[in-house]
């Protein structure tokens, strides 16, 4: 029943934005930052404050974490499910590569946050005002099987804390998928509770 009612949400969802966004058009695209990049410097993320179009900072009010259910892939793999799936294009905003298929804690800045565009990556009730003004930010791997990367979650954290310390974002509204859907993504291995205390340790306030 739960993928049943997954499956079923996800295919209102990608007739709703079909619906806002017009024909699909197959995008892949976007940017890619090397985890060594991150590691060794602030200068690299601070790029994902710069898109080509302007920062729409009225937009963005809140963040959702997600998996991407598989054990391995990239932005690439996961763009083509999507306009499988009839969206357009890949529909997160940020994809972080756990070590298979990409590099653990590479992160992929996609075509949507390029363009400042909105997410087609929230299921459930309350999917179209989360995919207007949510970032969507996803790791590959499969939290409901087995634990993420060290890299890719030192990346999460600071991609997180640097968008919402930007965005003034509070903590209250970084959301993991599950709580906001119902469905178990990003799953019982994603660190949740060190999650959000290294957010608050890196400067994202609470309300």
């Amino acid at each position: 029943m739960v993928l049943t009612s997954f499956a079923a949400s996800m295919v209102l969802l990608a007739s709703a934005l079909v619906l806002m966004e017009g024909e699909p058009r197959p995008s892949v695209g976007g940017r890619s930052i090397a985890p060594l990049a991150a590691a060794s410097s602030s200068m690299a993320l601070e790029t994902i404050l710069k898109p080509p179009a302007e920062l729409d900072r009225h937009r963005w009010k809140r963040i959702v974490v997600h998996h991407s259910q598989s054990r391995h892939g990239d932005a690439a793999q996961l763009a083509r499910a999507h306009q499988a799936q009839g969206l357009a294009g890949l529909g997160f905003h940020f994809v972080i590569g756990n070590g298979r298929g990409m590099a653990d804690g590479e992160l992929h800045v996609a075509e949507r946050w390029l363009r400042q565009q909105p997410g087609a990556h929230v299921a459930g009730p309350d999917s179209l005002t989360y995919n207007r003004d949510s970032i969507g930010v996803c790791l590959v791997g499969d939290g409901r099987l087995e634990s993420f990367g060290r890299g890719q979650l030192e990346r999460l954290v600071a991609a997180v804390a640097t968008l919402a310390r930007e965005l003034d974002i509070p903590a209250d509204r970084i959301h993991l998928h599950e709580d906001v859907s119902g469905l178990m993504d990003p799953g019982p291995y994603f660190p949740r509770e060190s999650f959000y205390q290294r957010l608050a340790e890196a400067g994202v306030r609470a309300r």
